[in-house]
């Protein structure tokens, strides 16, 4: 890995740190491929000078796709949303923009391709976000044949935007109200954990053309991370279920929010189990122990505890 040069797309975000801080650790070449160059400049810290390189791209623009891969040694695409606002649909993040680089990848002879995708990628999934997570991964496999597919649960770790997000709402409300029933399973994962198993996948040439799902050791429903989440703040409080047409009504005015708490189609995803399944391969299957959730999250949400 010293010194060949990997292009991450997406990797001024919350996994995108971990991954860009692992690859410089290996000694490669970052370049990293963000609509926002500026905040993307942190991320030089994580290598010597001139190592890590933050590079303007815009998703659509085919000739700065291709001119970031080519020389690369591997390339790793991170980007994804979980909401549609403004030009940043589904189908342009999840569908287009794995094309047009697994197309660029292919053109330029690049050895190596991991794409990110979700736990629960379902081209039948009534979800959109799903839907085209599962599209994004049939396209980029046909454009690049030995693509690597990594879906990953929710990802905790500080910085995330699940538990610090939840947890800042259940600071100033009385209580917190789950949109359903709160049964839908989860499988939440470390976030280093998952970082470094990508960066595992990359260097294995043996992982080509696969698929890995990854989940931590515990398997938890929505509601129950709710009360783990109460019981790190030391904030104990009821946890109340809306009815599915009221939870559904108030999603769509949601959705509207500069960052929406939740949108329907969000509502949708979370209808559905997204746990690894029986019979892909693993976190283990990329070398990878997973941390216990109860080992980290307390950490970092210590500054949420009321203070006395």
């Amino acid at each position: 890995m010293r010194n060949k040069i990997i292009t991450v797309f997406g990797g001024s975000g919350f996994l995108g740190r971990s991954v860009v801080q692992r690859l410089a650790q290996q000694g490669a070449r970052v370049r990293v491929a963000v609509r926002n160059t500026d905040q993307a400049n942190h991320l030089r810290v994580y290598g010597d000078v001139g190592q890590v390189m933050p590079l303007q791209i815009c998703i659509g623009d085919t000739q700065a796709i291709e001119a970031v891969c080519k020389g690369s040694h591997g390339v790793i695409n991170l980007m994804g949303i979980l909401y549609e606002k403004g030009t940043s649909t589904f189908e342009k993040i999840h569908v287009t923009a794995i094309e047009d680089i697994a197309k660029a990848c292919a053109k330029h002879s690049v050895k190596r391709l991991i794409h990110i995708s979700a736990l629960g990628a379902n081209l039948k999934s009534k979800s959109n976000y799903a839907r085209t997570k599962a599209l994004g991964e049939k396209k980029g496999c046909v454009a690049f044949p030995d693509l690597t597919v990594i879906r990953p649960g929710l990802l905790f770790g500080a910085g995330d935007d699940f538990f610090n997000r939840f947890s800042d709402l259940a600071k100033i409300v009385p209580f917190l109200t789950l949109f359903d029933k709160g049964n839908t399973r989860l499988q939440p994962l470390y976030v280093g954990d998952t970082a470094q198993g990508i960066v595992n996948a990359l260097m294995d040439p043996t992982t080509k053309g696969k698929l890995y799902e990854l989940g931590g050791e515990q398997i938890l429903t929505f509601k129950e991370l709710m009360v783990l989440m109460l019981k790190f703040m030391g904030r104990p409080k009821p946890i109340m279920s809306l009815p599915p047409f009221i939870g559904t009504g108030l999603s769509y005015f949601l959705q509207f929010m500069p960052k929406p708490l939740v949108t329907p189609d969000q509502l949708r995803f979370l209808k559905s189990d997204a746990v690894v399944g029986k019979k892909v391969k693993k976190l283990k299957d990329l070398g990878i122990i997973p941390k216990h959730l109860e080992a980290i999250v307390p950490l970092y949400l210590e500054s949420y505890k009321p203070r006395f």
